[in-house]
């Protein structure tokens, strides 16, 4: 509490022992103390002394402690379930940030732009035969569906949801201790009005205690200081500022990436922006398989080259999407090289069929 959180002024029966000065401050600390403004009069009623009762400021260093743990959460939720998806983001974002200080063209930086691509192109393959399994027209199969090919885009999702209701749900906790109002409580302190106007965070409060002497009970009502509520006061006003900024920005920031992850033409535009940086061809001779590519890839593989154009830059991006159609259009070739030989064998074998059937006859 940075030393004595409470200091009590007691009558001079009971100040004249230190021990009792320790036992009223240590019973006030834990039991509360009230506020009551100097200008009026201490209620005789228990029940109204009660109503004024602080019962935060124990609680404080403890209430810090958990909100700043309550950030780390969607952190640690992320980081979880990234490590299950078929992409690994960490290791793709550190290799693509490796090769911001290399020539793009040495041998190191040509092999380190083959394992991105390669890594991201067999783990969109492995989504898409997975997708081609569920080939079924129930609802929750197409759930599932989307899920696996939007897997990492669906829990950064979620993890930037979590991060908005966590910054919400902290403003409202900061404005209930500035008594449901941060604006006015800066106003007055800028106005360099004191704690007796606003009455939050008061330095000085009361506390009631009964004291057993000599088998009778004898009451109390003594005047305290806390002393650490004039920190708490700085703390909590900077704290609701933050948060509101927070708030705002993270509630924009998932609104703009729940449209990038879910907008195909968005996606199309950032596919095709960072491919005809690196591809010598005009656009309108590969429209078609500008748009066969990107069809291809939308879903997580977009997600992950977003991070990646975010922490190493479009530049480097541009060279691993411009690898990665290369790749992909490599095994497009192959595949119809292998179609051609398998639809000429079958041709070929059919005529040898009908050419046999008409010797026979």
């Amino acid at each position: 509490y940075g030393g004595n959180p409470i200091e009590c002024w007691l009558p001079a029966e009971l100040a004249s022992q230190r021990s009792w000065e320790q036992y009223a401050e240590s019973y006030c600390f834990v039991e509360n103390t009230y506020y009551i403004p100097m200008e009026q009069n201490i209620p005789q009623s228990k029940k109204h002394r009660n109503e004024k009762l602080i019962t935060y400021y124990q609680w404080v260093p403890f209430t810090l402690i958990l909100q700043a743990m309550l950030f780390v959460i969607p952190h640690i939720f992320w980081r979880m379930l990234n490590w299950t998806a078929n992409v690994q983001t960490r290791a793709v974002i550190s290799m693509a940030n490796s090769l911001g200080g290399m020539d793009i063209y040495s041998e190191e930086a040509q092999d380190i732009l083959d394992t991105i691509a390669n890594h991201i192109y067999r783990a969109s393959k492995s989504n898409t035969y997975l997708r081609r399994t569920l080939q079924n027209s129930n609802l929750f199969v197409t759930v599932v569906r989307f899920f696996i090919k939007s897997y990492l885009s669906t829990i950064y999702l979620i993890t930037k949801l979590l991060f908005s209701a966590n910054a919400i749900i902290q403003f409202f906790i900061i404005s209930m201790y500035l008594g449901g109002n941060g604006y006015h409580v800066t106003k007055a302190l800028i106005q360099e009005r004191s704690w007796q106007h606003t009455g939050v965070f008061p330095r000085v409060t009361l506390c009631d205690f009964k004291i057993r002497a000599m088998g009778n009970i004898h009451h109390h009502t003594i005047q305290c200081v806390l002393m650490a509520n004039m920190l708490n006061e700085k703390i909590y006003i900077g704290l609701w500022w933050w948060l509101l900024i927070l708030s705002t920005l993270t509630i924009i920031n998932s609104f703009y990436w729940f449209y990038v992850l879910n907008s195909t033409a968005s996606s199309f535009e950032f596919m095709t922006g960072l491919i005809t940086l690196g591809v010598s061809q005009p656009r309108k001779e590969m429209s078609l398989r500008y748009m066969q590519f990107v069809t291809h890839f939308i879903g997580d593989p977009t997600f992950v080259l977003r991070l990646v154009a975010q922490n190493s830059g479009e530049l480097v991006t541009s060279h691993i999407v411009t690898r990665l159609f290369d790749i992909h259009m490599s095994h497009i070739n192959e595949e119809l090289v292998y179609w051609y030989y398998t639809i000429d064998s079958y041709s070929l074998t059919m005529l040898f069929i009908c050419l046999g059937s008409l010797f026979k006859h």
